[in-house]
């Protein structure tokens, strides 16, 4: 839990981790399509009986076995100030089914700088970018600075910016 105070208002705060699916039969179930797992930040008021204010969500339930990276950045507005931050991860599942997730290199804080399109993280954007990325997209990993269109993926809509990138555009 953390709690900003004035001085954090339109300071961002990143919610970074690893996750990954445990080993068939304990990763998520979905006979019934109703399994899912998610991370998550909350933000409470303590003064209002702890009512919920806001809550933000990475959903989990797809994740293979290979580690991935999330994050989930929030800006801090005045609403927050002096409230509380809860953050964690939630599972749903119905039916006995396994939801079982990993979930490692938990952090929650200032987010880590980064340059868009810089994939190998050398500072640069340039053709040593080029591999990274593509084992990005054909592994379904997630990593911010490979995210070009910044819509939380990193998917085929990235590789024309990417290129435009490369090319300094």
């Amino acid at each position: 839990e953390a709690q900003p105070s004035a001085a954090d208002v339109g300071r961002t705060v990143e919610y970074s981790f690893d996750y990954r699916r445990a080993a068939d039969p304990f990763g998520p179930g979905g006979a019934s399509g109703i399994t899912q797992t998610f991370a998550f930040i909350r933000v409470i008021d303590q003064f209002n009986n702890f009512a919920l204010i806001d809550q933000f969500d990475f959903e989990t339930t797809a994740a293979t076995e290979a580690f991935q990276q999330g994050s989930l950045m929030i800006e801090i507005i005045p609403a927050y100030q002096g409230r509380i931050f809860q953050y964690g991860f939630r599972s749903f599942a119905t039916n006995f089914e396994p939801s079982g997730i990993y979930y490692d290199n938990i952090q929650f804080g200032d987010p880590v700088k980064f340059v868009l399109g810089d994939v190998n993280g050398d500072g640069v954007v340039n053709l040593s970018d080029v591999a990274p990325f593509v084992n990005l997209l054909s592994t379904g990993g997630f990593l911010p600075a490979a995210d070009i269109n910044m819509d939380g993926a990193v998917n085929l809509s990235d590789v024309s910016p990417f290129v435009q990138l490369l090319s300094g555009g």
